[in-house]
């Protein structure tokens, strides 16, 4: 893997973030940079009943199996920590990640990769993802 590859995908996964962050406010403001710093943090008075969200759990391969795909998930974690959104790194071996991804779809995110593999030229092969 190209060593710019993981920060192409951290960079890809920021701007998303925030491009689904800014959407038009509602409120006394007219929405524009100078409105928006001087509103204020959006706040809910009544939070009786109100669940907090759970933390968002990235799973991906160990760093000892899979150096690249480790660290960019790291970056990633850490940029949705630093935009607020509480989020926690899953580090497990190929058989775990396996099986909670593709057999048992038992994930919040998980990071995969494709290789140019012979195997993978098939498009039958990723109808199971």
């Amino acid at each position: 893997m190209p060593k710019a590859m993981p920060h192409l995908l951290v960079l890809v996964v920021v701007l998303s973030l925030l491009a689904a962050c800014s959407s038009s406010q509602s409120g006394d403001g007219d929405g524009s940079a100078a409105s928006l710093a001087t509103d204020g943090p959006a706040t809910v008075d009544d939070t009786d009943g109100l669940v907090p969200v759970p933390p968002v759990v990235l799973i991906t391969k160990t760093a000892a199996d899979d150096p690249d795909r480790f660290e960019s998930s790291r970056l990633i974690v850490e940029a949705w920590n630093t935009a607020g959104i509480e989020a926690e790194l899953l580090p497990v071996d190929a058989a775990v990640l396996a099986e909670r991804t593709f057999t048992g779809k038992d994930y919040d995110v998980y990071f995969v990769s494709y290789g140019p593999t012979t195997d993978r030229l098939d498009p039958e092969n990723m109808m199971a993802v």
